[in-house]
Protein backbone atom coordinates (compact mmCIF):
# COMPACT_ATOMS: atom_id res chain seq x y z
CA UNK A 1 0.00 0.00 0.00
CA UNK A 2 3.12 2.15 0.10
CA UNK A 3 2.96 5.52 -2.55
CA UNK A 4 5.98 4.09 -4.48
CA UNK A 5 4.08 0.56 -5.02
CA UNK A 6 1.20 1.91 -6.19
CA UNK A 7 2.58 4.33 -8.66
CA UNK A 8 2.29 4.16 -12.67
CA UNK A 9 4.44 2.13 -14.50
CA UNK A 10 4.65 4.84 -17.38
CA UNK A 11 7.97 6.13 -18.25
CA UNK A 12 7.20 10.08 -17.83
CA UNK A 13 9.54 12.15 -19.90
CA UNK A 14 10.68 13.72 -16.99
CA UNK A 15 12.30 10.01 -15.44
CA UNK A 16 14.02 9.40 -18.65
CA UNK A 17 17.24 11.52 -17.50
CA UNK A 18 16.42 10.89 -13.71
CA UNK A 19 16.25 7.27 -14.05
CA UNK A 20 15.99 5.74 -16.92
CA UNK A 21 16.54 1.74 -15.73
CA UNK A 22 14.19 2.61 -12.81
CA UNK A 23 17.19 2.07 -10.09
CA UNK A 24 15.68 4.81 -7.84
CA UNK A 25 12.44 3.22 -8.19
CA UNK A 26 10.99 5.90 -9.71
CA UNK A 27 8.18 4.55 -11.57
CA UNK A 28 6.45 1.10 -10.92
CA UNK A 29 7.41 -1.68 -12.72
CA UNK A 30 5.21 -3.57 -15.53
CA UNK A 31 5.10 -7.27 -16.38
CA UNK A 32 2.94 -9.99 -17.39
CA UNK A 33 1.61 -11.80 -14.34
CA UNK A 34 1.92 -15.50 -13.12
CA UNK A 35 0.70 -18.11 -15.48
CA UNK A 36 -1.57 -19.47 -12.76
CA UNK A 37 -2.78 -15.67 -12.31
CA UNK A 38 -3.35 -15.56 -16.33
CA UNK A 39 -6.18 -18.61 -15.67
CA UNK A 40 -7.65 -17.08 -12.32
CA UNK A 41 -7.70 -13.41 -14.10
CA UNK A 42 -10.21 -15.64 -17.25
CA UNK A 43 -12.05 -17.07 -14.55
CA UNK A 44 -13.12 -14.04 -12.64
CA UNK A 45 -13.79 -11.88 -15.68
CA UNK A 46 -15.99 -14.81 -16.79
CA UNK A 47 -17.75 -15.34 -13.36
CA UNK A 48 -16.81 -18.22 -13.29
CA UNK A 49 -14.24 -18.68 -10.65
CA UNK A 50 -14.87 -20.91 -7.45
CA UNK A 51 -13.17 -19.45 -4.52
CA UNK A 52 -13.14 -21.95 -2.18
CA UNK A 53 -9.86 -23.07 -0.18
CA UNK A 54 -8.12 -25.73 0.24
CA UNK A 55 -8.72 -29.74 -0.72
CA UNK A 56 -7.45 -31.70 -3.07
CA UNK A 57 -6.34 -30.79 -6.43
CA UNK A 58 -8.14 -29.84 -9.44
CA UNK A 59 -7.93 -31.29 -13.38
CA UNK A 60 -9.38 -28.60 -15.70
CA UNK A 61 -10.19 -29.36 -19.38
CA UNK A 62 -6.56 -29.53 -21.37
CA UNK A 63 -6.54 -29.55 -25.18
CA UNK A 64 -7.11 -32.85 -27.14
CA UNK A 65 -3.94 -35.26 -27.17
CA UNK A 66 -2.15 -33.62 -24.69
CA UNK A 67 -1.89 -36.89 -22.65
CA UNK A 68 -0.27 -38.63 -25.77
CA UNK A 69 2.59 -37.19 -25.01
CA UNK A 70 3.11 -38.18 -21.23
CA UNK A 71 6.46 -39.87 -20.63
CA UNK A 72 6.53 -43.66 -21.25
CA UNK A 73 2.84 -44.04 -20.22
CA UNK A 74 -0.46 -42.47 -21.13
CA UNK A 75 -2.13 -40.31 -18.43
CA UNK A 76 -5.51 -40.30 -17.41
CA UNK A 77 -6.63 -36.98 -16.27
CA UNK A 78 -10.22 -36.79 -15.54
CA UNK A 79 -11.44 -32.98 -15.88
CA UNK A 80 -12.62 -31.64 -12.53
CA UNK A 81 -16.70 -31.68 -12.31
CA UNK A 82 -18.20 -28.00 -12.02
CA UNK A 83 -17.43 -25.68 -9.90
CA UNK A 84 -14.39 -27.20 -8.75
CA UNK A 85 -12.77 -26.99 -12.40
CA UNK A 86 -13.10 -23.38 -11.68
CA UNK A 87 -10.90 -23.14 -8.25
CA UNK A 88 -7.62 -20.99 -8.44
CA UNK A 89 -4.74 -22.23 -10.55
CA UNK A 90 -2.47 -22.70 -7.35
CA UNK A 91 -4.61 -26.20 -7.25
CA UNK A 92 -4.09 -27.69 -10.88
CA UNK A 93 -2.75 -31.01 -10.06
CA UNK A 94 0.84 -31.02 -11.93
CA UNK A 95 2.34 -34.08 -13.09
CA UNK A 96 5.97 -33.56 -13.66
CA UNK A 97 6.10 -35.89 -17.10
CA UNK A 98 3.13 -34.26 -18.24
CA UNK A 99 2.62 -30.87 -16.91
CA UNK A 100 -0.45 -28.92 -17.46
CA UNK A 101 0.04 -26.71 -20.67
CA UNK A 102 -0.96 -23.28 -20.31
CA UNK A 103 0.89 -22.94 -17.17
CA UNK A 104 4.08 -24.83 -19.01
CA UNK A 105 3.30 -21.93 -21.55
CA UNK A 106 3.40 -18.90 -19.59
CA UNK A 107 6.41 -20.04 -17.69
CA UNK A 108 5.34 -22.10 -14.74
CA UNK A 109 8.70 -23.63 -13.30
CA UNK A 110 9.03 -27.28 -13.60
CA UNK A 111 8.06 -29.11 -9.98
CA UNK A 112 11.69 -31.08 -10.49
CA UNK A 113 13.62 -27.96 -9.55
CA UNK A 114 14.03 -24.91 -7.20
CA UNK A 115 14.04 -21.85 -9.15
CA UNK A 116 14.40 -18.52 -7.47
CA UNK A 117 13.04 -16.16 -9.65
CA UNK A 118 10.23 -17.29 -12.60
CA UNK A 119 11.45 -16.27 -16.00
CA UNK A 120 8.96 -14.01 -18.11
CA UNK A 121 8.76 -14.43 -21.63
CA UNK A 122 6.41 -13.14 -24.37
CA UNK A 123 5.79 -16.05 -27.30
CA UNK A 124 3.32 -16.06 -30.34
CA UNK A 125 2.35 -19.41 -28.76
CA UNK A 126 1.22 -17.82 -25.42
CA UNK A 127 -1.34 -15.65 -27.69
CA UNK A 128 -2.77 -18.99 -29.61
CA UNK A 129 -3.59 -20.13 -26.30
CA UNK A 130 -5.26 -17.53 -24.72
CA UNK A 131 -7.56 -17.80 -28.01
CA UNK A 132 -7.82 -21.14 -28.52
CA UNK A 133 -7.15 -23.14 -24.96
CA UNK A 134 -10.59 -24.84 -24.00
CA UNK A 135 -10.40 -23.05 -20.55
CA UNK A 136 -10.05 -19.70 -22.12
CA UNK A 137 -12.57 -20.00 -24.86
CA UNK A 138 -15.35 -21.30 -22.26
CA UNK A 139 -14.58 -18.04 -20.01
CA UNK A 140 -14.82 -15.94 -23.47
CA UNK A 141 -18.23 -18.02 -23.98
CA UNK A 142 -19.88 -17.04 -20.29
CA UNK A 143 -18.71 -13.43 -20.72
CA UNK A 144 -19.89 -13.25 -24.20
CA UNK A 145 -23.14 -14.55 -23.27
CA UNK A 146 -23.06 -11.92 -20.24
CA UNK A 147 -22.85 -9.09 -22.61
CA UNK A 148 -25.33 -10.47 -24.80
CA UNK A 149 -28.14 -10.71 -21.93
CA UNK A 150 -26.93 -7.24 -20.52
CA UNK A 151 -29.66 -4.46 -20.89
CA UNK A 152 -28.73 -1.36 -22.83
CA UNK A 153 -26.75 -0.61 -26.10
CA UNK A 154 -24.44 -2.72 -27.73
CA UNK A 155 -21.52 0.44 -26.66
CA UNK A 156 -23.00 0.11 -22.83
CA UNK A 157 -22.25 -3.69 -23.63
CA UNK A 158 -19.00 -2.72 -24.38
CA UNK A 159 -18.39 -0.33 -21.23
CA UNK A 160 -19.22 -3.13 -19.08
CA UNK A 161 -16.90 -5.83 -20.50
CA UNK A 162 -14.28 -2.83 -20.16
CA UNK A 163 -15.15 -2.48 -16.39
CA UNK A 164 -15.40 -6.04 -15.90
CA UNK A 165 -12.11 -6.91 -17.32
CA UNK A 166 -10.08 -3.55 -17.60
CA UNK A 167 -11.34 -1.20 -14.46
CA UNK A 168 -11.79 1.38 -17.10
CA UNK A 169 -13.82 2.47 -19.87
CA UNK A 170 -13.48 2.14 -23.54
CA UNK A 171 -12.31 5.58 -25.92
CA UNK A 172 -14.55 6.30 -28.49
CA UNK A 173 -11.80 4.72 -31.18
CA UNK A 174 -11.96 1.20 -29.27
CA UNK A 175 -15.44 1.57 -28.89
CA UNK A 176 -15.74 2.13 -32.80
CA UNK A 177 -13.03 -1.10 -33.55
CA UNK A 178 -15.01 -3.43 -30.88
CA UNK A 179 -18.22 -2.47 -32.62
CA UNK A 180 -17.01 -2.80 -36.19
CA UNK A 181 -15.71 -6.68 -34.73
CA UNK A 182 -19.04 -7.12 -33.03
CA UNK A 183 -20.89 -6.65 -36.81
CA UNK A 184 -18.44 -7.89 -38.54
CA UNK A 185 -18.99 -11.46 -36.93
CA UNK A 186 -22.66 -11.47 -36.22
CA UNK A 187 -22.77 -11.07 -40.32
CA UNK A 188 -20.59 -14.05 -40.78
CA UNK A 189 -22.46 -15.90 -38.09
CA UNK A 190 -25.48 -15.56 -39.31
CA UNK A 191 -24.38 -16.80 -42.16
CA UNK A 192 -23.27 -19.93 -40.68
CA UNK A 193 -25.73 -21.15 -37.80
CA UNK A 194 -24.39 -24.27 -37.64
CA UNK A 195 -20.64 -22.65 -36.55
CA UNK A 196 -22.17 -19.96 -33.97
CA UNK A 197 -23.81 -23.04 -32.43
CA UNK A 198 -21.01 -25.01 -32.30
CA UNK A 199 -19.15 -21.42 -31.10
CA UNK A 200 -21.13 -20.74 -28.29
CA UNK A 201 -21.53 -24.26 -27.18
CA UNK A 202 -23.44 -24.64 -23.50
CA UNK A 203 -23.49 -21.14 -22.85
CA UNK A 204 -27.25 -20.33 -25.02
CA UNK A 205 -29.17 -17.36 -24.41
CA UNK A 206 -32.74 -17.65 -23.56
CA UNK A 207 -34.02 -15.41 -26.05
CA UNK A 208 -30.74 -14.29 -28.02
CA UNK A 209 -29.97 -15.65 -31.12
CA UNK A 210 -26.58 -17.91 -31.29
CA UNK A 211 -25.47 -15.49 -34.24
CA UNK A 212 -25.80 -12.38 -31.77
CA UNK A 213 -24.04 -14.45 -28.85
CA UNK A 214 -21.49 -15.77 -30.95
CA UNK A 215 -20.73 -12.07 -31.95
CA UNK A 216 -20.41 -11.13 -28.39
CA UNK A 217 -18.15 -14.04 -27.60
CA UNK A 218 -16.33 -12.92 -30.63
CA UNK A 219 -16.15 -9.70 -28.91
CA UNK A 220 -15.36 -11.11 -25.18
CA UNK A 221 -12.26 -13.09 -26.28
CA UNK A 222 -10.59 -10.53 -28.59
CA UNK A 223 -11.00 -8.01 -24.80
CA UNK A 224 -9.60 -10.73 -23.01
CA UNK A 225 -7.00 -11.42 -24.85
CA UNK A 226 -5.87 -7.50 -24.60
CA UNK A 227 -1.83 -7.34 -23.49
CA UNK A 228 -3.30 -4.75 -20.79
CA UNK A 229 -5.59 -7.73 -19.70
CA UNK A 230 -2.78 -10.02 -18.64
CA UNK A 231 0.18 -7.17 -17.38
CA UNK A 232 0.54 -5.35 -14.34
CA UNK A 233 1.03 -1.74 -14.99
Amino acid sequence: MSDTYRQSSRLRSELAEIDPKNRLLARQSRFRVESEVIRDLFLDAAGLIYHRIGGPTIHPPTPSGTEDLSFKYKTRWIVSDRPERYRRGMYIHFKRTNPYPSLTMFDSPESNVCEAERNISNTPLQALTTLNDPVFVECAQALGRDLAVSPGTPTARLQFAAARCLSRSFSDEEDRVLLSLFRAEQAAYRDDLATARRFVGDYSAKSISDDVTAAWIAVALAVLNLDEFVTRQ
